[in-house]
């Protein structure tokens, strides 16, 4: 019985039949069939267009809303107030505490969130836009 020169087992059944395979030559053209299908295939069905602009829509709308509740609440809690302070006297080390405290972080928290999601949303929306569908080769023709 023959051993494997590796960890001086015996060779197994599994191990025979490795020995046997040989190494399969795929077709030249494989890898341009493949990219062809991959690249062809439309990244957003072309009736949604409209769907991913209308979230985008609803998410500017959002983030317009956001932004004036957000100057608001900022008027409210005396922060732009704070900030006039800080800028004028310049004592910035010991208004800083003071500053944070007042801001209103849910509301720059939804702020920053919408942000992302109008900078998403407009990329997939454009991303929609700008694709054309063509028609993948069938697999029957490869």
């Amino acid at each position: 019985m023959s051993r494997r020169a590796q960890d001086d087992e015996p060779i197994d059944d599994v191990d025979r039949l490795f020995l046997r395979i040989e190494p399969l030559v795929p077709p030249d053209d494989f890898a341009a069939r493949v990219a062809a299908r991959t690249y062809a295939a439309p990244v957003v069905a072309r009736g949604r267009r409209w769907v991913w602009w209308a979230f985008d829509a609803v998410a500017l709308l959002a983030l317009l809303a956001l932004s004036v509740s957000f100057g608001m609440a900022l008027h409210e809690s005396g922060s732009v107030d704070i900030l006039a302070v800080m800028l004028e006297v310049g004592a910035i080390g010991d208004a800083v505490d003071a500053l944070l405290e007042s801001l209103p972080w849910l509301q720059l928290a939804a702020l920053a969130l919408d942000a992302v999601a109008v900078v998403v949303l407009s990329r997939v929306a454009l991303d929609a836009s700008a694709a054309r569908p063509a028609a993948a080769p069938s697999p029957r023709a490869a």
